[in-house]
């Protein structure tokens, strides 16, 4: 978080603390836990309103942390390279960024990186394609996995494509089995390229600015439905 945001937010803190105790309660108000748990719930409100407006600003200037689909292959079965080429166009077309892992019984490797290129997506894969050879062994999956370590933060879906069969407890788990591979177990979701599922990435400003709003309409809405129903707060007597 930016020094200038920090800025905002202590601002806003010392600014809600003034308006806490510019009278004390006792004073204004007969104290009862209703009066109590107004004050309360409108003061959480109002530091709600500053902070996630101070987070909205500060994420919506930023450039977004860019989220990366990935192709997991069964290096050892053409199929899956069909199949591969196939899901990285479906996703390609709808502006994700898409990248391939090949996994072969021993190691994996980035084949491409994640990329938004589509015409480098189509002759790379075909290439892997074309020197694919048949093989009987089963890819690694704990390889396979290893190698998508550097973008975990940034992956949002991952597609595995060939003989794998990671487990009950895998996460992003998509399969489309080819070459005999063994049916979804446990979380995973089998897929076809017609039932692929294209992600809707929402940005991290969209949430603060949902909380911003939601905030600031529960702040309004207890005004009008006090102002509505005439249920003033009980003012304490003047001596």
């Amino acid at each position: 978080m930016s020094g200038i945001a920090i800025g905002l937010l202590a601002l806003w803190a010392v600014l809600l603390m003034v308006w806490v105790v510019r009278f004390p309660i006792d004073q204004l108000y007969a104290a009862t836990d209703k009066v109590l748990g107004w004050i309360m719930v409108r003061v959480l409100l109002r530091f709600g309103v500053g902070v996630f407006g101070v987070l909205w600003w500060e994420n919506l200037r930023q450039p977004p942390p860019s989220a990366v689909l990935a192709v997991v292959v069964d290096q050892g079965c053409p199929e899956a390279w069909q199949r591969a080429l196939a899901a990285g166009q479906v996703w390609l077309a709808k502006g994700h960024r898409v990248g391939l892992v090949a996994g072969g019984a021993h190691r994996a490797f980035w084949a491409i990186p994640p990329t938004v290129d589509t015409f480098l997506w189509h002759k790379l894969t075909s290439a892997c394609l074309e020197a694919a050879l048949a093989r009987s062994e089963r890819p690694a999956y704990a390889a396979a996995r290893r190698a998508l370590d550097p973008y975990r933060d940034q992956l949002v879906a991952v597609l595995w494509i060939g003989r794998w069969n990671p487990g009950p407890s895998s996460t992003w788990f998509l399969l489309w089995p080819a070459c005999g591979g063994p049916p979804p177990t446990g979380s995973a979701q089998l897929v076809t390229r017609d039932t692929l599922p294209l992600p809707r990435i929402w940005p991290v400003w969209a949430a603060y600015a949902l909380l911003f709003f939601v905030c600031g309409g529960l702040l309004v809405g207890m005004e009008v439905a006090l102002y509505l129903t005439g249920k003033h707060l009980p003012l304490r007597q003047a001596a």
